[in-house]
Parts: structure tokens; sequence; C-alpha cells
């Protein structure tokens, strides 16, 4: 930070050992922390936007001072890329010159130089040379009163409230966060205390506009949805003596004030969730299973962003989700097997459950249409139909028992890297045919855990050559370059299946290991369900 010394950085780890300490006295030596510190880089409409950024050798002097204060068993420190830290203060405190930075670092053959393997800090040193960029002017300290690259956009704050901010924090001062009650510490923890509370509310006045009332109304709101009504009362927990104490590793359970405080917890949580519940619980709703497409820029989106973006879309279009019931509730969708990132696919499915409108489930054409109405572009609607999963109060003997079950295998297309050769439909069925001749194709997977050797071939059923006016449509769809592809049909077992990179290597056509070079093009083309059909009811 701008103000921070060198005993400042060395107290970060010393939270760490002291944390460590504590840890030690209850779980002995397992206990272990994790210190992380991330390097300071003064945003834009921040109080801090004003100060210099530490070079990137102050920043590795810093983390030095930290790796040797942090040498301790059971701590472990981990911190940023020095030379990532400083590429990102040049692009957030950068004007419109710093674009042809970032052009002539691509064209030099950056790539995904957020992971520290692959970024090389030589890279943009040259190119800031190239284009005659002033380091110092960048990453410096500014004057207050200068005009900053950023001034022109307008994110709703008043004239000087940044700048308050800032001398507050230089002198060291903290500001209390917004909408607490003035005077106190911490927000209210229970009804009995916040309702009769009309004290004023912390604001600063920033340009905002927040609704204080609303935020007054909101905090009881969640006060509500917690069962936290009474202010709790102090406990007292009875003195116990060595005589009373149980040996837990021989009789399972723990002393008499032990086994009293488990049962007063899990007694107030079973309470707080039934005050919880959720909106709608009980009420009648139906699974519907949709068919949807992931290409484009959608393709970058991992797997958890496209639950949440989903999730937001269903709420967007005014479809009731149904949610789980419990003390966190959830809506329920579930998915097929994940998609890698940056893996297109014309054939993804998921099944959510929607409440019913006024005393009918909704049609699956109507699901589909608002759906696909506020769905972003990349992320295309296909299809909805109504699926009785088992438990469903309509549920048939046969009934359908989940995306979990029903998937058998995954269609994979692949467009082979190219390697100064035609890859022409003959070529491709003479690769096709070479695999499936073979007993096995090891490929080696790198994990967290070390290096894994899996068989592809005993995961493959089939390969074929898509080629004409199929393949055309195809890459017209995926928008890749016109060409025959192979088509690849891998099993998805219990023990997990074959990543499309892998099959591409397996079949010798993924082309260059090294990320920043040429690669094969895959996607998913669908989901192959069971030889066993189960019912569905397809009403449009």
């Amino acid at each position: 930070l701008p103000t921070e010394e060198d005993d400042d950085v060395r107290g970060i780890v010393e939270t760490g050992q002291r944390m460590l300490r504590i840890g030690r006295e209850h779980v002995a030596k397992r206990a272990e922390v994790t210190v992380s510190v991330s390097s300071h880089v003064p945003k834009p409409h921040t109080p801090l936007q004003w100060c210099a950024q530490d070079s990137e050798v102050e920043i590795r002097r810093k983390q030095q001072i930290l790796r040797h204060t942090a040498r301790e068993p059971g701590l472990r420190l981990k911190h940023h890329h020095s030379g990532i830290s400083f590429v990102e203060g040049i692009l957030a405190r950068g004007d419109r010159r710093i674009a042809d930075v970032i052009e002539t670092v691509w064209r030099s053959g950056a790539r995904f130089d957020g992971w520290d393997e692959v970024f090389e800090l030589e890279r943009w040193m040259t190119a800031l040379d190239t284009h005659g960029v002033d380091i110092a002017s960048y990453m410096g300290t500014r004057p207050v009163h200068a005009r900053l690259p950023w001034d022109h956009i307008d994110v709703g704050l008043e004239d000087g409230f940044l700048l308050a901010e800032y001398k507050k924090a230089m002198k060291g001062r903290a500001s209390p966060p917004c909408g607490k009650v003035a005077g106190m510490l911490i927000h209210h923890t229970n009804l009995t205390d916040a309702e009769p509370d009309r004290r004023k509310l912390v604001c600063y006045d920033c340009g905002v506009a927040c609704d204080l009332s609303k935020m007054r109304d909101d905090r009881l709101v969640a006060l509500r949805s917690l069962g936290a009504t009474d202010r709790p009362a102090p406990r007292n927990l009875p003195v116990v003596t060595d005589g009373e104490l149980v040996d837990v590793s021989e009789r399972g359970g723990g002393s008499p004030a032990e086994v009293s405080a488990t049962r007063d917890r899990e007694t107030e949580r079973a309470e707080r969730v039934r005050l919880n519940g959720h909106h709608g619980a009980g009420a009648p709703w139906s699974t519907y299973r949709i068919r949807f497409a992931k290409v484009g820029r959608a393709a970058f989106l991992g797997h958890l962003d496209l639950v949440r973006l989903l999730s937001r879309s269903f709420r967007r279009a005014d479809l009731p989700l149904a949610v789980t019931r419990g003390f966190s509730p959830k809506p329920r969708i579930s998915f097929g097997p994940a998609l890698g990132l940056g893996i297109p696919s014309l054939g993804e499915m998921m099944d959510v459950d929607l409440l019913h409108v006024g005393g009918e489930e909704l049609s699956p054409a109507e699901v589909r249409d608002r759906l696909a109405a506020v769905c972003p572009p990349g992320i295309e609607i296909q299809d909805s139909t109504i699926v009785r999963l088992a438990g469903h109060p309509l549920a048939l003997a046969s009934a359908d028992l989940g995306l979990g079950k029903l998937i058998d295998a995954v269609d994979v297309v692949i467009r082979p890297a190219p390697d100064g050769m035609a890859h022409d439909a003959s070529r491709l069925a003479r690769i096709a045919q070479s695999f499936t001749a073979k007993t096995t194709a090891p490929v080696v997977r790198t994990g967290l855990k070390g290096e894994k050797t899996i068989d592809v071939r005993a995961l493959v059923a089939e390969v074929d050559v898509i080629s004409d006016e199929a393949s055309e449509r195809l890459c017209a769809a995926l928008d890749w370059p016109s060409a025959p592809l192979l088509r690849v049909r891998v099993r998805s077992t219990a023990e997990g299946s074959a990543k499309p990179a892998e099959i591409a290597r397996a079949l010798g056509v993924w082309g260059s290991d090294d990320p920043r070079g040429t690669h094969a093009q895959v996607a998913r083309l669908a989901m192959v369900a069971c030889a066993k059909p189960r019912q569905t009811d397809d009403r449009a």
C-alpha cells in the first residue's frame, strides 16, 4: 500500500504465524495456514487512484521479505507474479496509447499472459519501448488536480468524494461502511434491537443516491429470514471438572458441556432452517429439459459462470424457478457433463424445475421462447420438453432418472490442426481407420495431483468423417473455416471420460502442445442418451 513500510510487510506474515499458533492449540501439528498477498495496483475511480504503484523491482524486494519471514512449517505463502502486477498497473492506469502496446505484444506471440508459466515480461518492456511509453508517467504519483485518462467516465460519484477519502487514507483514518447505524461498530444481529433503532444510517453523500430506507428494510428482511428475532441470551457454560470429562477416542462423545453445546447448535440450526424455508415451498412444479448451444464468445464462459448466467436469465425471463429447501436455497438446475473452457457446443442440455403459474404448468414452447429472448449472444435455446423425473408426484413407473443417468456418451467434432498437408475426407478416413484398428491409445493427463495415463481408445466408441454439405453447415454454425471434420463418439463412464483435446492428441491431429501454438479446433456436437430411453412428456 502507498504508506506501508517494511515492518508492515512483515506484519502480514506475522499475522499468519499468530493464526497458525492458535490453530495448533486445537489440532496440534495438523494446522496449516495460507497467507495470500496481492500487490497493490492503484485502480481508477478509487481513493488511491493518484498514488504511485511500486516498481517491479520494489514488488520483488517486498516479496523477498515475505518469503524470508514465512519460513515456518505449516505456513504457506502465495503471492502474485511481480511482472504481471506491473503490467496490470500499466493497463489499469494507461490511456488510449496503451492499445498499440497491447496489439504489439499480441503480435509478438503473447497469449494467456495471466498465467505465470507463459508470461514473459520482456515482451511488454520491448513493446513499451517501441511505442515510446514513459513508464514513470503511468506508474508514478499524479497530482490530485491533474486530469486523469478516465475522468470522462461518469461513475455517479460527486466531485471531491474520492479526494476526501484519499486524504483520510493518507492520515490513516478509516471510513465506516455505508448503511450501518451511525455510532455502532457492527450491524444489529437481531430484530429486537434493529426494529426500534431509528438512528441515521452512515452515508457519505457520494452521489450514488442510495435508498437508505430500503437498505434499513432489507436488513430487517434478512434478519427475519435468518430467524434472528430475539437478542441472544448470554451463554453461561457450566464448570466441568476433570472427572466429568469423557474420552472422545474411546466413547465417541464429549464432555457434558460439549454435548450440550452441540445439541444447542443443532437445535438452533434446525429452527433457522424451519423459519427460513423458501418462497413457493411445497408448490407444484414441473421439470423442463432444455437443449441449447454455447458458441462464439459464450464458449469462453466457465461452467460456474454459465450456471450463474442461466439462473439470472430465468429470473430475467420471469420464469419462476423452484429452489432447494434448506438454509441456503439454490435454483434446482442440473446440467450434463461440463465443457472445458473455450470449447463450443451445439448440443448442451439442462434440467430445470419451474413452479406452476396460476395452478398450471407453463408450456415448453413458452419456456423456450421466453428464455431465448433474454439469453446473451452465443447461448442459443433450441428446444424444451417436459420430463417426469423420479420423485415427481406425476412420475410414472418408467420415470426419467435425470441427466446424470441419461447421458451415455458425447459426440465430438474435430477440425485437425494444419500440418502442411491437406486434411481432405480421404485422409481423415485413413486417420479414423488407423485409430479404430488400435487396441490402446495412451495419453498423459496432467492434473493437480501429477500425471496420469488414460487409454483414450477404450473410451472411444466410433470415429468417422463428416464432409461435403454436412461439414459446411457445422463449420458455419461454429464459425470455423469450411473443411471435412472428424466425428468421435466418446463414452461417459462413472470413472470419467476423455477430454476433446486428449482425443485429438490420440488421433494425432492436435498440433502444437504449446498453448500459444496452432492446434486443432474441437467442439461438442451432441450428447448421446442411453440405449434404453426413458419416457418423456413432449408437449409443445
